[in-house]
């Protein structure tokens, strides 16, 4: 009973799920296969399949250039988007959460490139478009890799101040590539509701000890990790969405927080952490006491009422953070 009990903390018992959408499900099929490699010397035109896929997922934006193609890392094709404003100001690099994919960021990309930046976004190893085994690694140090790799595109394609901007998961791997970079070439960095430790941390620990070695995986639990119905529901019907939780992936973010533990801390890294002040994914004061040891000059912000997933809360709420992270990255000075 004790092991059926962690495995429903770690995956939960399974949501009543409509379905996904069939259109979007052929669709992105399409894309995925038909999806040249990056090139950031010449626009294309793109298919009808991606312009439907750039409509369905809110990525289509007006009044700059967006180039979107595969870019391969340590072996693997990952989904790219980079939005080019006329007159940049510098560039933000986004690095997304767990199960979710580029569509995440809908209504972030837009005002982040309306504030003049460029914004380069790709899809997690195993998340969306992306090659890899859905939804898991091997082990954390991949994604860093890969953020380490387009970290460099940046430097090495665009002039200006770098920026990262993550949620979730991806604050985890911005995290320990700011821990492992001596020093780390980016500018300002905003987490969001990074991810640590979840809130069924000892729970998920314990049914990965006892069931890890011969359960690969357990259910997916929809979460209402937002207060947006809407949005629930499109995650629902997102054919991007993993179903499942891999045990590996869990087994992958355990070793990670045992590693993190070991890093000097970074003393003159600022940053901006937003958190949800009702955010039941993830445990924010253990990640909060850790982030502040890890990073002193760290500040961290709770928007009131908010779940998880912040920029897809109801409107108030989903502003708030949304002019957290854009006051963050214009604000003159140090």
């Amino acid at each position: 009973m004790l092991v059926g009990l962690a495995l429903t903390a770690i995956g939960g018992e399974r949501t009543l799920v409509r379905g996904k959408n069939k259109i979007m499900t052929a669709c992105v099929a399409k894309v995925r296969a038909d999806l040249p490699n990056l090139d950031l010397t010449s626009s294309r035109t793109f298919s009808e399949e991606e312009v439907r896929y750039f409509r369905f997922y809110g990525l289509v934006l007006k009044g700059c250039v967006h180039h979107f193609g595969w870019r391969v890392v340590d072996g693997r094709r990952l989904a790219t988007h980079v939005y080019l404003p006329p007159t940049p100001r510098g560039t933000i690099l986004v690095s997304h959460g767990y199960y979710d994919h580029a569509g995440a960021w809908r209504n972030v990309i837009p005002l982040l490139v309306a504030a003049g930046f460029r914004v380069v976004i790709y899809d997690q190893p195993g998340h969306g478009l992306s090659d890899g085994a859905r939804a898991t690694i091997g082990d954390f140090s991949e994604y860093v890799s890969v953020l380490t790799s387009f970290v460099a595109l940046c430097r090495a394609r665009f002039d200006g101040p770098l920026h990262l901007a993550t949620h979730s998961m991806g604050g985890a791997v911005v995290v320990e590539y700011l821990l492992v970079s001596d020093p780390p070439p980016v500018d300002r960095v905003v987490l969001v509701a990074p991810l640590c430790r979840s809130s069924a941390w000892h729970v998920s620990r314990l049914g990965h000890r006892f069931a890890g070695s011969w359960v690969e995986s357990v259910p997916r639990k929809y979460r209402a990790n937002s207060s947006d119905k809407a949005f629930l529901k499109f995650v629902r019907e997102d054919p991007l969405q993993p179903e499942v939780v891999p045990m590996q992936w869990v087994g992958a973010l355990g070793v990670w927080n045992e590693r993190v533990l070991t890093y000097k801390p970074l003393p003159k890294q600022t940053m901006l952490v937003i958190q949800g002040g009702k955010d039941g994914t993830v445990d924010a004061a253990y990640n909060d006491k850790l982030l502040q040891r890890k990073f002193p000059l760290a500040r961290i912000v709770a928007v009131v009422g908010a779940g998880h997933q912040l920029f897809n809360e109801t409107s108030a709420m989903r502003e708030r953070a949304l002019k957290l992270m854009v006051e963050e990255f214009t604000r003159e000075g140090e």
